[in-house]
């Protein structure tokens, strides 16, 4: 299998952020997701390099009016792509937004969205886990880890994802819905797996 343009970027980005120089790594694994705007793994070095260089710099009310201040103009331009319909752009915007603000459960719900609607699974689900990291009681976050892990095959965690947020929200006919049609589907599966003779 050739490999992809973006490898040596994300090689490279890994090193970076083993040597802390989060802002270098941040560049190169930016550049690596315009490359290759799929990758699951990139995206979640990319956020961990972030989030890093967010616990060195000190926490006081001033970062936090700044990196809201920071935020607005990309997303805008995301919000603008949204409505043109390039999921692609609004997920590069967001992205540039997470720089100044990598913990924001808001963003990374608009990414997970853009990201949702490009059918880039895998990195759905490293960015809707990202949420749950940060919220184990985000409603949006486990609903769709439930349907995003069913379309991968995994049903085993779909179902996990599904029964949490049934606990949040237990008298919901879609996640109840949801459950329901796992359990058929394991029944299918069951009543046809091949025998072993």
């Amino acid at each position: 299998m050739p490999e992809s343009p973006a490898t040596p970027y994300i090689q490279k980005g890994k090193v970076a952020i083993e040597q802390n120089q989060f802002d270098y790594a941040i560049e190169l694994l930016s550049h690596a997701l315009t490359l290759q705007p799929d990758s699951a793994d990139t995206r979640h070095l990319l956020r961990v390099a972030m989030q890093r260089r967010l616990k060195l710099q000190p926490n006081s009310p001033t970062l936090h009016i700044s990196q809201q201040l920071q935020t607005i103009l990309p997303v805008a331009q995301a919000v603008i792509a949204e409505l043109r319909r390039d999921f692609l752009g609004a997920a590069q915007y967001y992205e540039q937004a997470l720089r100044h603000n990598p913990t924001s459960i808001r963003l990374l719900i608009r990414l997970a969205r853009a990201l949702i609607q490009l059918r880039f699974t895998a990195a759905a689900i490293t960015t809707l886990e990202e949420i749950y990291e940060l919220d184990h009681k985000n409603l949006f976050a486990l609903r769709h880890l439930g349907q995003l892990n069913v379309t991968a095959d995994r049903y085993d965690q779909a179902r996990r994802y599904f029964e949490e947020a049934l606990k949040l929200a237990p008298h919901d006919l879609e996640i109840e819905r949801h459950l329901k049609n796992l359990d058929a589907l394991g029944t299918i599966r069951q009543t046809f797996k091949p025998t072993n003779q």
